[in-house]
């Protein structure tokens, strides 16, 4: 009789046990599942032949897109063209090294259209048999890099004109004396006469319009490759060409013309332009002579 209760006993409390060991594990799943569905972040599953598995929820909110229609379909259908190679050397290095965790941005498609920055973090759990894959998470840093994209392109860009400013010149430059080969590359720089009374006389706006249409014009009268620039004094400009014998950037296109702005007054404007060519010496673009 009390043999019988101590195995009526035991069984209660290895069933009691087992019951508590089931509840917690509800409750992990449930914490688990409750912060997948509720998370910005992205969380997916790829197997070994490039596959979804599995998609968080949170890609609906994120995306647009249900995680039926992402499941079973291959992973570089929705990363952009020009970040699969990356993607796919993060996805080789996280094979390879199964205590690290590779890190990449890339773009992924809106299905309503457009792409969006996100930054992805990839471990291997290949071997996990709950699993039997990559899993990658998906943070959106959009706003954080075309935030970052807009202020490098404010340092590197003249903010009237749109063209490029002598910081990003001078770049340039450096990088066609590198490769320009046995070619010259010509510079030519050229001021805008008469401009200060333009501003004087019918308003920084009208100098403003003045100065946006002879970069468009500049624009248009170089060839593709050449680099135009402002760079730096009021009306200052600069064009770079890269070309047999260091012809000057335009002449095939008989020079910019002299720019029409609608004002209430009639006033001259005209350039004055100097030109200085340099060969493959001196490497440094600063120490180019001028004409």
């Amino acid at each position: 009789m009390a043999l019988g209760a101590l195995i009526v006993l035991r069984t209660i409390m290895v069933s009691s046990a087992r019951d508590a060991e089931r509840a917690s594990h509800r409750r992990t799943a449930h914490r688990f599942r409750s912060l997948v569905e509720h998370s910005s972040d992205i969380t997916c599953i790829v197997d070994e032949r490039g596959y979804v598995t599995y998609v968080s929820p949170s890609v609906e909110q994120v995306l647009g897109a249900r995680p039926a229609q992402v499941e079973h379909t291959t992973w570089h259908s929705h990363v952009h063209l020009s970040d699969v190679p990356e993607v796919r050397a993060a996805c080789e290095w996280a094979r390879t090294d199964a205590t690290g965790v590779a890190r990449v941005p890339l773009r992924l498609r809106r299905r309503g259209g457009g792409w969006q920055w996100f930054e992805l973090l990839l471990t291997d759990r290949v071997r996990d048999p709950l699993i039997s894959g990559l899993v990658g998470n998906l943070r959106n840093v959009d706003d954080h890099r075309r935030s970052r994209d807009r202020l490098q392109r404010e340092a590197l860009h003249d903010a009237l004109t749109g063209l490029p400013n002598r910081v990003l010149l001078l770049q340039r430059l450096e990088a066609v004396l590198k490769r320009s080969g046995h070619n010259s590359v010509a510079v030519a720089f050229f001021d805008l006469d008469r401009f200060k009374e333009i501003n004087d006389t019918l308003g920084h706006e009208v100098g403003d319009e003045l100065l946006r249409t002879v970069a468009a014009r500049v624009r248009q009268a170089v060839r593709p490759g050449d680099i135009v620039a402002r760079f730096g004094a009021t009306s200052s400009w600069s064009s770079v060409s890269s070309s047999p014998g260091g012809a000057p950037p335009w002449r095939s296109c008989n020079g910019p013309r002299t720019p029409s702005v609608r004002t209430s007054r009639s006033t001259a404007m005209s350039s004055a332009s100097r030109r200085a060519s340099a060969s493959r010496s001196p490497r440094d673009p600063t120490t180019i002579p001028k004409a």
